[in-house]
């Protein structure tokens, strides 16, 4: 009895000391270097090809332009329409004719019939049905009707590009060592809307019974395989389809979705997977970074060493200024340092212990990421997945592998 009560005071203990991790979240931006940067680069000119008129002025020039045809051929459309009904009329007196000879021809073998044989095969007399005479009606002049272009895309071009289409770090050129890009949207691609539901218990009071509730949903999954070609002079860097413009993406609606919002807005998504590939790959990005900042509830003053840290990161990611202000964050990055050569991850007694650990670790993997040091964010990673960390930490593991991976390629190419 006194066995179970001391292990269950322990237990107690030992929950009791477990450090209340909380976090607060900042959002800023960094440049993000360029996996292949181009030396002395002067600039770019992007165009944009889509399967769409620039805009209803075409399709109004192309009504009136059929109008104009029509109304300078109504002379032509007048004799014409007179020949076809002299043709219809001698077609008529054929017709006649050969009706008359049928009648005449029925009429005798008829006749050749005695009272008895007409009961008997109940021939009835031949009737002469005549043809109707073909009226002429003369062609109208032609009318202009405005087209509707209310369902009717159209994309003006040079919009879209001077929208889209730019090469983070360079000014748009035409002189000098300049990247020439092209990017042809082709034809929008989707597949008929699947209609889906889910279900959820509805109390009813008056019944007091749950009953089923259907709410219906639809998806639609579509795609617009894109074209890039990028050069720099004669050299062609990029020339080929998009992969990402390849696979079938897809969007959820609470009713029957209209496929012309959706090709409309996929235009704008297919640009802008085309320009982040190009900046991905050439150009010096400002990219939004949102990044959870660890800390220990400090109630006692037990963890003003961490707090402290916590808000020098904080403050320096606020005023990171696409990374102008990587000596703050430094500063925050010693702290978090020194404080991790206090850890003993074996105790949970320790004030540094395990969940603590993998707090100081991940705030060190991001800010040594942000501060573009892929050896130490590695070094880091390698002793947090060691640790059996909390998994709201753990499970960021193969994202900062990712980022790793990305960033040492990225410094690898740094001109």
């Amino acid at each position: 009895m006194k066995k179970s009560l001391i292990i269950a005071m322990l237990a107690i203990t030992s929950v009791g000391l477990a450090q209340n991790i909380e976090s607060e979240k900042v959002s800023f931006d960094s440049e993000r270097l360029p996996l292949k940067p181009i030396p002395d680069l002067k600039g770019y000119s992007f165009t944009v090809e889509t399967p769409y008129k620039t805009n209803n002025d075409e399709l109004i020039a192309e009504a009136k332009a059929k109008f104009d045809a029509e109304a300078a051929n109504y002379p032509n459309t007048l004799v014409e329409s007179a020949r076809m009904h002299e043709q219809a009329l001698e077609q008529y007196e054929a017709e006649v004719i050969k009706e008359r000879e049928n009648y005449k021809i029925q009429s005798e073998e008829y006749d050749k019939l005695s009272a008895v044989e007409k009961i008997a095969l109940k021939a009835k007399a031949p009737i002469l049905r005549m043809p109707s005479k073909p009226n002429y009606y003369k062609p109208a002049y032609p009318v202009y009707s405005e087209p509707n272009t209310s369902n009717i895309i159209t994309f003006d071009p040079e919009v879209l590009t001077g929208s889209y289409m730019k090469l983070a770090g360079y000014d748009k050129a035409t002189e000098g060592k300049t990247m020439v890009g092209n990017v042809i949207l082709n034809a929008f691609e989707a597949d008929s809307p699947i209609s889906r539901f889910t279900v959820k218990k509805v109390y009813n009071s008056s019944s007091k019974t749950y009953t089923d509730q259907k709410t219906y949903y639809y998806i639609t999954k579509y795609r617009r395989p894109t074209y890039i070609k990028l050069q720099v002079g004669n050299e062609i860097l990029f020339e080929g389809m998009l992969e990402s413009s390849l696979e079938q993406d897809s969007t959820r609606t609470d009713r029957s979705p209209n496929i012309q919002t959706i090709e409309k807005e996929s235009v704008r998504q297919s640009l802008a997977l085309a320009n982040e590939y190009i900046n991905s790959e050439h150009g010096y990005s400002q990219i939004n970074h949102t990044i959870e900042v660890d800390y220990v509830k400090n109630k006692k003053g037990e963890y003003d060493d961490v707090e402290k840290a916590k808000d020098d990161a904080l403050a320096a990611y606020k005023y990171f200024e696409g990374g102008k202000n990587k000596e703050g964050l430094m500063k925050a990055v010693t702290q978090w340092e020194t404080i991790l050569q206090m850890s003993d991850v074996e105790s949970n007694k320790a004030r540094i212990d395990r969940r603590v650990t993998a707090s100081i670790l991940f705030n060190l993997i991001n800010a040594y990421l942000v501060i573009e040091n892929p050896a130490e964010a590695d070094k880091h990673l390698t002793t947090l997945k060691k640790i059996n960390a909390p998994y709201r930490i753990e499970s960021q593991v193969p994202k900062f592998e990712t980022e790793v991976r990305d960033l040492r390629a990225r410094i690898d190419a740094k001109i």
